[in-house]
């Protein structure tokens, strides 16, 4: 019993801080939730760092939430349209909400590889198209230095969203 309580605590202790969780931790959540939930409730009282493991359930909850968000959002707002200088705000809704999602977790959302990398692309390559004018690219001046720079800007941000195997459909 007291080798349990041990354990148990030992293993608590492993699991990874909340912001380093990702919805990989789910199995070894629910694992220490049923071994706790075995005990009697003396042992559970010595269970002394079982908010760790009722925390991390809430955040993984929490990424699978905001996992289903995107999914939506991209199915609803990307799926089948034609990506303009207007999607920006689309994208950057759909950025928004993947903030709270781990790397490793976004990786799991399908719909991101399937249209939001592509809109990303897309949009950049619009976007490098404002600096080019009668196929020479458009001259830098006193005038539009400050309009140039912040479209440079716009479009890294852009494009430090777009995974690296899908950087090569950039135009620019």
């Amino acid at each position: 019993k007291e080798a349990a309580v041990t354990a148990l605590v030992a293993d608590i202790d492993k699991l990874p801080d909340t912001d380093k969780l990702t919805t990989a931790n789910k199995a070894a959540v629910s694992a220490l939730q049923t071994r706790y939930e075995t005990l009697d409730d003396e042992s559970q009282k010595l269970i002394t760092n079982y908010s760790k493991v009722t925390d991390a359930a809430a955040r993984i909850e929490e990424i699978e939430t905001y996992m289903e968000e995107v999914e939506d959002l991209i199915e609803e707002k990307l799926s089948g349209i034609t990506i303009t200088l207007e999607s920006k705000s689309i994208i950057q809704e759909i950025d928004e909400v993947m903030q709270n999602i781990p790397p490793e977790d976004q990786l799991r959302i399908t719909a991101i590889e399937q249209f939001l990398s592509p809109a990303k692309v897309e949009l950049v390559n619009l976007m490098l198209e404002e600096l080019v004018e009668n196929g020479e690219a458009v001259e830098a001046t006193q005038e539009n230095k400050e309009a140039l720079q912040a479209l440079l800007d716009e479009i890294n941000q852009y494009y430090t969203g777009i995974p690296e195997a899908d950087k090569k459909y950039v135009e620019g």
